[in-house]
């Protein structure tokens, strides 16, 4: 009887030890969809602004492609586009239409600010194969885009082109007035022939003095977005 007791409790005691270690299915967060997003060369940087508010900048988004670790472009642009964009606008820049503004519609009444920018966004999609599509959004503001064409690289004795990036934003500490601030670097992975593979391997945040950084010494083709940012002269 005892013995029968004995085998009894093991295994109820077996049992809800495989309760406690069961697999539960669960709703999947926003988080949860990020790799599959990046994997198909979707990526969002977002920098927050609101320290730079106490008056209107503007902010002249660039574009500087390097081949190897020469810059051929400093202002990369497939079209003629002006990608310069203040942070905020002011109820007295519209004139007369300024008196049907109400103090309800403002950003900020007690500036007379009608819109104010508080952050804006660097995105980036895979367009075709062998382009990117980047979006440069000042929110509340001004939204640009632009197509970045894409390097190919050829791997392991196949020759259909490849065409594989990745980005990595920078490093922002202090801002300068008037000095290009780099945010964000998309390059092609390289061929590491000593072991026959394809690398984009270094830091996850790049420092913006790229001297001494090996990582920029062996992408062969990327793009960094930046912005140089001066105070509008204009507002008084």
């Amino acid at each position: 009887m005892r013995k029968l007791l004995s085998l009894i409790i093991a295994s109820v005691l077996s049992v809800g030890s495989v309760s406690a270690q069961s697999i539960i299915a669960q709703e999947a967060s926003f988080e949860d969809y990020l790799p599959l997003l990046e994997m198909d060369g979707f990526g969002m940087y977002s920098f927050d602004i609101s320290r730079l508010s106490d008056c209107k900048r503007i902010f002249e988004f660039s574009i500087h492609e390097y081949a190897g670790d020469s810059l051929i472009n400093s202002n990369f642009s497939t079209f003629p586009i002006q990608r310069a964009t203040p942070n905020l606008c002011s109820v007295k820049e519209l004139g007369e239409s300024a008196t049907e503004i109400q103090p309800e519609e403002m950003a900020d009444p007690q500036r007379g600010i009608l819109t104010l920018s508080k952050k804006f966004n660097i995105g980036l999609k895979n367009r075709n194969d062998s382009t990117k599509a980047l979006l440069m959004s000042m929110v509340n503001m001004r939204e640009m885009s632009e197509t970045l064409p894409l390097k190919p690289i050829f791997f392991n004795g196949d020759p259909t082109p490849k065409y594989i990036y990745n980005a990595r934003p920078f490093k922002v500490d202090s801002v300068y007035e008037g000095k290009f601030i780099p945010l964000v670097l998309i390059g092609s992975v390289w061929v590491d022939k000593r072991f026959n593979v394809i690398r984009f391997c270094g830091e996850t945040v790049l420092d913006p003095e790229l001297n001494n950084n090996q990582m920029i010494k062996d992408i062969p083709h990327y793009y960094i977005v930046g912005v140089t940012i001066s105070r509008d002269k204009s507002d008084n």
